[in-house]
């Protein structure tokens, strides 16, 4: 174990809800217990480094924007926003962040500057700046923490063996070649550290069967072809490409944890199922409209009338329609 001025976690994540931020599956690695419930939030435990002067790494691509105008919605598509905490005694004087071993990123869903606002608060001791590729104007802002906008976020710009943890989250649909992206990712972490993924599937599911020509079905299809035709796929659980290539990488100890979660607005499915409903039904629009329109060539129109018969038949169907959330947690060889 590295001691704590040296210790730094990783993550990067794309789109996804945030449920808990307060657990990982990361001390379960080598474990073959699994949960009972969705953990899709998870970065890291908060106890584990609040005495320590080290940081996090946490970064999440943003989901499409339902804009009604074609245009501004995809150009949201890709704003990727994130926060950076280095220790200050241990901080480049050049200012170049890439180069401290004690950084945190977070790309968050909310492009408010929230997470960085909280996490800065809880870590008074650790210097945060929070990067996005649009200005952020954000308020209460606490004194540790400050705003970059920049152009990209490299992983080749992390040093190799300079991360315990890296998180990833929802990268399904960006990743041209996951080979690669996990050969960086086994790179940048030290020996002995751990990668969790966290991913959903593009299907819906039901233990009944779903009718061949509803929405619900016609999704995973949407989804399979516009990730052959830009060249990223979308259906990383489904075709295994995502622990392919963590073996591939050299990754030990791959451990898997799958959660139904279950999407119906019906109260008897409980907290879980409703906050999965209400997060899929809100931004339909947004899941679709970039795929949809560049990779498959569909309307504007023709996307807003997909997104409004799929909200229908979430909310009329008796088939208690399910996705699937796994959880990877995976380990670099200590030698």
């Amino acid at each position: 174990m590295l001691p704590p001025t040296q210790r730094s976690i990783f993550s990067i994540l794309s789109v996804a809800h945030s449920i808990s931020r307060k657990r990982s599956h990361s001390d379960a690695l080598g474990r073959g217990d699994t949960g009972t419930h969705c953990e899709r939030g998870t970065i890291h435990s908060t106890e584990q480094i609040r005495n320590d002067t080290c940081g996090i790494l946490d970064i999440r691509a943003e989901k499409n924007k339902p804009e009604r105008i074609l245009d501004d919605a995809i150009a949201d598509d890709n704003t990727i926003h994130g926060d950076i905490a280095t220790n200050p005694t241990t901080a480049d004087s050049s200012g170049d962040r890439s180069r401290t071993d004690n950084d945190l990123i977070d790309e968050d869903l909310i492009d408010d500057g929230s997470w960085a606002i909280e996490f800065a608060d809880e870590h008074p001791g650790l210097e945060v700046t929070s990067i996005d590729l649009t200005p952020l104007a954000p308020h209460d802002v606490p004194p540790n923490l400050s705003f970059q906008t920049v152009k990209s976020l490299d992983l080749q710009t992390f040093k190799k063996s300079s991360h315990d943890f890296i998180h990833l989250r929802d990268l399904k649909g960006r990743i041209s070649n996951w080979d690669e992206f996990a050969k960086e990712i086994f790179d940048v972490l030290t020996p002995g550290g751990v990668a969790e993924f966290h991913e959903g599937t593009i299907e819906f599911k039901a233990k009944v069967g779903l009718p061949e020509t509803s929405c619900m079905k016609r999704w995973g299809d949407l989804f399979r072809k516009a990730g052959a035709e830009r060249g990223a796929r979308f259906d990383v659980i489904e075709s295994e490409i995502l622990l392919h290539s963590l073996r591939a990488a050299g990754f030990i100890d791959i451990m898997e944890y799958p959660y139904d979660v279950p999407i119906e607005p019906r109260e008897q499915q409980g907290k879980l199922g409703r906050l999965a409903w209400q997060e899929l039904v809100h931004d339909i629009e947004g899941s679709i409209l970039r795929p949809a329109v560049e990779n498959l060539g569909w309307s504007e129109e023709r996307c807003y009338m997909f997104a409004a018969r799929l909200r229908d038949e979430l909310k009329k169907t008796t088939v208690k329609p399910y996705m699937t959330r796994l959880v990877v947690v995976c380990k670099k060889p200590s030698t």
